[in-house]
C-alpha cells in the first residue's frame, strides 16, 4: 500500500509539471503578435534641420580682408559719438573698387592719385542713425557725411514702386526660415538693379559665370539684429544670398532702375 501511494505522487508532481509548462508556452505564444518576432526595431527620426543665423552686429562674420577696416571704422564712429563699440552695429559690408585715392568721398581742395583703390563699403547703425564709410584694403576709413545723409532713413524702409509683390515673398521666406512673424521683420531696402554678371551679385568659389549685365532686384531685410540679402534677376527668381565665408557680394556700387523686363539666362 505504501509503495502505491509513492507512485501516486511521483506522478502527480510529474503531472503538474507538465501542466505548468504547457501553460507557460500557451501564455508567451498568445503574448506575440506576429509569429517568430523576437523583438521591435524603434523607427529613428532625424530633428528638423536648423537654420544657421549669421549675425553682423560683430566682425566674426565678416570675409578676413574686410574685418580690420570694419574694426576701424566702428571705433572711429564710436569715439565720435562718445559711445562704445559694440553699441556700434554693422549692417553691410561691400567690396568696392573705387575710381581714385578718394575712395569715392573726396574732399575739397585736395587733389588725389588717379589710381582705382580697392575697398569696401561699410553701413554702420548706431542709436537709430545711419553711417557710410568707405575704406580701402589697408587701414584708411573715411566717413561719408554726404552719403551718410542719403542713407539714414527719414521714415519707413525704402521700397521702391512695383517690387512689393517681390518684397512680401521675401519676407514670408525669412519669416519660414526663422520661424518668425512677418512683423518681426523690417525692410531696409528693396530697389532694381543691374548685375554686373550672371551670379546675380552671390558669386560662389569655384563657379564661373556669364559676363552678361543682368536686370534684377535687391531686397535687404533685418530681423533679430541681422540683416538678410535676397537677390533677383536674369531667369532666375528670388533668392536668399548665403555665401560661405571669406567671399564678398558684388552688389553694384550704384543701384540702377531696370528699364526692361530680365531676359537672359544666369550660369
Amino acid at each position: 500500500m505504501r509503495r502505491v501511494k509513492e507512485v501516486l505522487v511521483r506522478y502527480s508532481v510529474l503531472f503538474y509539471v507538465l501542466l505548468l509548462l504547457l501553460l507557460g508556452v500557451g501564455i508567451a505564444g498568445c503574448g506575440s503578435e506576429v509569429p517568430g518576432t523576437i523583438f521591435a526595431v524603434p523607427t529613428i527620426t532625424s530633428a528638423p534641420p536648423t537654420l544657421e543665423r549669421r549675425p553682423t552686429t560683430g566682425v566674426s562674420t565678416v570675409s578676413p580682408d574686410a574685418r580690420d577696416v570694419v574694426v576701424r571704422a566702428r571705433e572711429d564712429l564710436a569715439g565720435r559719438l562718445g559711445t562704445s563699440p559694440q553699441a556700434v552695429e554693422l549692417v553691410s559690408v561691400e567690396s568696392v573698387e573705387w575710381p581714385d585715392a578718394s575712395l569715392g568721398c573726396p574732399q575739397p581742395g585736395r587733389t588725389y592719385a588717379q589710381v582705382v583703390t580697392p575697398g569696401f563699403r561699410v553701413i554702420l547703425e548706431a542709436e537709430g542713425e545711419r553711417y557710410v564709410y568707405h575704406t580701402d584694403r589697408e587701414e584708411t576709413v573715411v566717413l561719408c557725411e554726404e552719403e551718410s545723409m542719403i542713407a539714414t532713413p527719414t521714415g519707413p524702409s525704402p521700397v521702391e514702386s512695383g517690387l512689393e509683390n517681390l518684397v512680401r515673398s521675401a519676407q514670408e521666406d525669412l519669416a519660414q526660415r526663422l520661424s518668425i512673424n512677418l512683423e518681426q521683420i523690417d525692410v531696409v531696402e528693396a530697389r532694381s538693379v543691374v548685375w554686373p554678371d550672371a551670379s546675380l551679385g552671390c558669386p560662389l568659389p569655384g563657379m564661373a559665370y556669364k559676363q552678361v549685365p543682368q536686370d534684377g532686384a535687391l531686397i535687404r531685410l533685418r530681423a533679430g539684429g541681422s540683416v538678410y540679402e535676397y537677390h533677383s534677376g536674369g531667369t532666375r527668381g528670388l533668392f536668399l544670398c548665403e555665401q560661405p565665408e571669406g567671399t564678398s557680394k558684388s552688389t553694384p556700387e550704384s543701384l540702377h532702375p531696370t528699364s526692361s523686363s530680365p531676359g537672359s539666362e544666369d550660369d
